[in-house]
């Protein structure tokens, strides 16, 4: 009994001896599944505030370079407004020769639908003057499907010399530009992304950059920019190697379709000054 009594106790002892480890072998693994779910959560914590700051700084850039795109903007139209008040021709002389250019835009610059002729008043005066230039030249108006631009380059050539030119540039800068009656039937608010691409050329707000060779297309008819789009489509603004700003509209121009057209148009005159 006594034999029996021994034995019995040994096998508890021994029993125990076999559950400690497996106790501890349990708890490591546990522990050790604790500490890991604690550790993947503070990755994933990690992760979400990295991601936060590198969104936080995305927009961040973003609108520095929205304010920095602005203030370039600003100042070139604060340059061109300048420009204007400095022109070097005489706008009482220019008058008098701009009596056969309002055959075709109008007496106060206005634009004539059945010529096609745009409105002049109101645009960037470096603008009229190249294009006058060009015309002259025989950059505009050499396509021979494009009749206007082939009577507007021969009347170009009338203004012999540069002073004559000048003159004629200083006079259309002194009229005033009226709110354009014409609208797009577009949706101004889609034609808005549409314009996002024309605005690293054009500007923001449709004033024209100088650098980019651009002009101004806010306050102008809908029939002309029309035309005008439907020009660089077909070929007419892009025959002359020298066109180069030609061959970038192309592009632009092929990446609409349909009534994005009037959408882009219809944006573009929300921005009328």
């Amino acid at each position: 009994m006594l034999f029996l009594n021994n034995a019995l106790a040994l096998l508890v002892i021994l029993s125990g001896l076999c559950f400690v480890p497996g106790i501890h072998l349990y708890s490591q693994e546990q522990t050790t599944a604790q500490l890991r779910q604690i550790e993947a959560r503070r990755a994933a914590t990690e992760a979400a505030r990295r991601d936060k700051r590198q969104s936080q700084l995305a927009a961040l850039n973003v609108r520095a370079t929205a304010v920095a795109e602005r203030n370039a903007h600003l100042k070139a139209a604060k340059n061109n407004e300048g420009e204007a008040l400095a022109l070097p021709g005489d706008p009482a002389k220019g008058r008098n020769n701009f009596m056969f250019c309002a055959t075709c835009h109008g007496a106060q610059a206005e634009g004539k639908r059945a010529f096609y002729a745009p409105r002049l008043a109101g645009q960037n005066p470096w603008y009229i003057r190249s294009q006058l230039l060009k015309f002259k030249e025989g950059v505009r108006g050499v396509h021979p499907r494009d009749i206007y631009g082939m009577q507007m380059a021969t009347a170009a050539r009338l203004l012999y010399n540069d002073k004559v030119l000048d003159d004629v540039v200083a006079y259309i800068a002194s009229l005033a530009a009226d709110q354009v009656a014409d609208i797009s039937a577009g949706d101004a608010t889609a034609g808005e992304r549409h314009y996002a691409a024309c605005a690293n050329c054009h500007g923001h707000n449709a004033e024209g950059m100088r650098s980019q060779g651009a002009p101004k297309l806010s306050n102008q008819h809908t029939w002309y920019l029309v035309k005008q789009l439907e020009n660089f489509a077909n070929g007419m603004r892009t025959t002359h190697t020298n066109e180069s700003a030609g061959q970038e509209m192309v592009s632009a121009v092929q990446r609409l379709q349909g009534g994005e057209i009037a959408d882009l148009i219809a944006h573009i005159q929300s921005l009328a000054d």
